[in-house]
């Protein structure tokens, strides 16, 4: 089957924005800007029908489909499509990764013969009261708010926060720069193309409808995060988050002063997975998160 797939950019966000509302997606990858925020890495590719968008994905020398964008009684159609795509024209058994457990279902109800779907632990969603983040209150937050109390404490009358726009991009990319310096536990591939990635994103703040926030400590930028609306707009979506590790309570304080300054009104924050992680995995649970969103990998049998 030849289909022509498009390879996403950042003027498709309008033409594709109703089909992440089609089946309530509420996970992080069924949301156009963090699909654009990584497309330097996944190089997605999507096709579309009037009823759904089914997705070309590629890392590294590996094909790989996600989740259509489809309502319910679309599943089967979707997922047949990619299916035959891959076996046709790729050569190749189809991979599905970060599916919902909605569409695993269906697979599982419909496909068992021919799929077997997998629970991916590394890639749940953290989902978090925005309320509780917002305020540190309570026992379970006294020391994150001891960290941001020290670090308000230590860095008074020196330390800004200012909302992120195109004009800090320089700001921003200086940032990341030192940021990445001292990581070691991530690809460099990946921060390479995450650097790509935030730079994009923050070229395009406003066609987006993205939020980013940062902290001046005397005049230089020491911690950024960028976040989006979710799909149904309830939610804020974490995409980025970076802080000096040598400052105490620099990260707590963007955390939480970034979802007091630009998502007052949200409920929850999505704030993505932990990739298996062993360090990141610690310092999302000790946010308390509410929830784990669940999502699975589909693989042809």
């Amino acid at each position: 089957m030849t289909l022509e797939f498009k390879p996403l950019s950042v003027e498709d966000k309008k033409e594709l924005e109703d089909y992440f509302k089609l089946n309530g997606n509420v996970s992080c990858e069924y949301n156009f800007n963090t699909i654009y925020l990584w497309n330097n890495l996944y190089k997605t590719h999507f096709y579309k029908t009037d009823n759904y968008v089914i997705f070309l994905n590629q890392y590294l020398d590996q094909y790989y489909s996600m989740m259509p964008l489809a309502k319910e009684e679309y599943y089967s159609e979707a997922f047949e499509i990619i299916w035959q795509y891959f076996n046709e024209e790729l050569k190749m058994k189809l991979p599905m990764y970060a599916v919902e457990e909605k569409f695993a279902k269906h697979i599982i109800e419909n496909y068992k013969d021919k799929f077997t779907v997998t629970k991916d632990r590394d890639n749940f969603d953290y989902i978090y009261s925005a309320e509780e983040l917002r305020t540190l209150v309570g026992k379970k937050f006294n020391k994150k708010r001891n960290h941001v109390n020290a670090f308000m404490r230590d860095y008074e009358g020196r330390y800004e926060y200012r909302p992120i726009t195109t004009d800090h991009l320089d700001e921003v990319m200086e940032c990341l720069e030192r940021w990445n310096d001292e990581k070691e536990l991530i690809i460099s591939n990946q921060l390479k193309a995450e650097s790509k990635g935030i730079e994009n994103v923050i070229n395009n703040l406003d066609f987006l409808d993205m939020r980013a926030g940062g902290i001046w400590i005397d005049n230089k930028l020491e911690a950024f995060t960028i976040g989006s609306y979710s799909n149904n707009k309830t939610e804020a979506i974490i995409h980025s988050e970076k802080a000096n590790y040598n400052i105490r309570g620099l990260y707590a304080a963007i955390n939480q002063i970034f979802l007091q300054k630009a998502y007052p009104n949200i409920e929850t924050v999505n704030r993505e997975d932990d990739l298996g992680i062993p360090g990141i995995r610690k310092a999302k649970m000790s946010y308390r998160p509410i929830k784990l969103l669940k999502k699975y990998n589909i693989f042809q049998i």
